[in-house]
């Protein structure tokens, strides 16, 4: 597990330095910024990456698997980057193996449940953003694909004939076992809690960074960012969802009324402004990290 760990390490800070060299600087160069606002994303943002370390922490604990908030922290923080190597399941072997990796705790164990944070993450993203995306007057399937992915999550999630004919059906669809977890509901709201404080932390965030370019007035326009973030993450073969997450963002600014070039120019700034919330909690693990070896 150790070497393990180290491998990806090193391989998703060299894919990750890789992806900040192709962005196009010069797409919001022209961009006006409110510095009182973009602090205000600025803290919130780092607020939502601390808080989803000690969601990882809490998934765990409630799985019986014990570990200081700080190895939470610290494993979460130096796998972030994982994200940015093509297949998406590395975020989620990343900070499963830091755990296991100096411990009895089983790999798999460690892994089955940083998967179902990460399930209950997006459907829980998916269900605070609903009601709120009904506000806006977008074409009506858009509200029948978020309602549609979040109760296809939740059936697949929670009821077991339906999870174990899908489960089949991806095995034979990927021609190997697919072992994805059932999550008890009990579990999930407990969980839930702890996505919800994190997705409210970056929505706010998202908020802040709307009014520091003036892109758009209203704050329902923020719930834009949980539904751009889980079509990426979903969109399992593409890297940090890079350009799925930028083209949905794009696409509801524009159904807003925005100008296409500028909400061209808004979303790559988004991505990094998200950036920078990887880059401060992966700093905050590496200082945890040195400060452990200390002791």
């Amino acid at each position: 597990m150790k070497r393990f760990f180290n491998i990806l390490f090193y391989l998703s800070i060299i894919i990750f330095v890789i992806y900040l060299t192709q962005v196009d600087y010069l797409v919001f160069s022209d961009i006006q910024l409110n510095y009182w606002y973009l602090g205000l994303a600025t803290l919130f943002l780092w607020a939502g990456f601390y808080f989803s370390t000690q969601s990882w922490w809490y998934a765990l604990k409630i799985h019986k698997i014990h570990i200081p908030r700080k190895t939470g922290l610290i494993s979460h923080g130096l796998s972030i980057f994982a994200k940015y190597i093509p297949g998406k399941v590395w975020v989620i072997l990343g900070r499963a193996s830091y755990v296991a990796k100096d411990s009895e705790i089983s790999g798999k164990d460690s892994s089955i449940v940083s998967l179902k944070e990460q399930l209950i993450f997006i459907m829980t993203g998916m269900l605070i953003s609903f009601f709120p995306i009904l506000y806006f007057d977008f074409p009506w399937y858009i509200p029948w694909i978020i309602v549609s992915t979040s109760v296809g999550i939740a059936v697949f999630l929670f009821i077991k004939p339906i999870h174990n004919v899908i489960q089949n059906i991806l095995s034979k669809l990927f021609k190997k076992p697919i072992d994805i977890p059932l999550i008890s509901v009990s579990k999930a709201l407990k969980l839930g809690l702890y996505t919800i404080l994190y997705w409210g932390c970056w929505i706010l965030s998202f908020y802040f960074l709307i009014q520091a370019v003036g892109i758009h007035d209203s704050f329902v326009s923020a719930f834009i960012f949980p539904i751009s973030a889980i079509y990426g993450i979903l969109a399992i073969i593409v890297p940090g969802g890079i350009g799925v997450r930028e083209g949905i963002m794009v696409s509801l600014f524009v159904f807003l009324g925005v100008e296409t070039s500028q909400a061209v120019s808004f979303s790559v700034l988004a991505r990094l402004w998200f950036v920078c919330g990887e880059l401060f909690i992966f700093f905050m693990a590496v200082v945890g990290k040195r400060l452990m070896s200390v002791t």
